[in-house]
């Protein structure tokens, strides 16, 4: 009947809810290992000094 009515119907149906998944205790480990060999990286930067 009516395209825009339908138009507006879809676009007030909620997207389904997402199931939050988990990662393994090895997946963890790897990453917070990632995580402290780019901090390290990132803690060596900085300002040279000329003493």
């Amino acid at each position: 009947m009516f395209p825009e009515l339908q138009l507006l119907r879809e676009a007030l149906t909620l997207p389904e809810k997402r199931a939050k998944s988990r990662l393994n205790r090895v997946g963890k480990v790897q990453r917070l290992a990632g995580k402290k060999i780019r901090s390290s990286v990132k803690a060596g930067r900085g300002k040279v000094r000329m003493d």
